[in-house]
């Protein structure tokens, strides 16, 4: 499934109307609106866990304008914050990613018993069963007896399956 992406507005635009603060990651408007005042942090906190600003009557995650009033180009793909903090909009955090390469950087499930992605408890075998997701398939990497194993089974997987985003 893919995402809808909006098109951004211009990155002319976008500097007329914010300061960004790469040390902090913060996005502030640079004039007065009916949104704000200069020199005030925009956006608001969704319930998603993201910063939204509303440009235009339209809103937009932060992060996404960030990338462009940085780079001056709209995002080739998703944007992933690498330490997976949805408010740290600082750019060394953000980087360019594919759908598959998001989904890599994911949080462990609230539910996971092993508290590693990929790793869980299968009673039928009474093992740690090790599942890694690549080119949108669940591939079984195996079972095993103790849970240090099956972790260092799901990282090896890791390393030969999951691409590394570019910045």
């Amino acid at each position: 499934m893919s995402r809808e992406i909006k098109k951004l507005p211009s990155q002319k635009v976008l500097r007329e109307l914010f300061t960004y603060d790469p040390g902090t990651g913060i996005l502030a408007w640079r004039i007065s609106t009916g949104r704000g005042r200069a020199g005030q942090e925009a956006g608001w906190l969704h319930v998603s866990g993201y910063v939204y600003v509303g440009v235009v009557d339209t809103s937009y995650k932060a992060h996404r304008l960030i990338w462009k009033y940085v780079h001056g180009t709209d995002p080739k793909g998703l944007i992933d914050h690498t330490d997976r903090n949805k408010t740290n909009n600082r750019i060394c955090n953000l980087r360019v990613v594919s759908e598959g390469q998001n989904n890599q950087n994911k949080r462990t499930y609230r539910n996971n018993l092993s508290g590693h992605k990929g790793v869980g408890w299968y009673p039928r075998r009474n093992a740690w069963r090790v599942r890694i997701q690549h080119d949108g398939r669940v591939r079984l990497v195996g079972f095993y007896a103790d849970l240090p194993t099956a972790i260092a089974a799901r990282n090896a997987a890791e390393q030969q399956f999951h691409i590394q985003a570019k910045n």
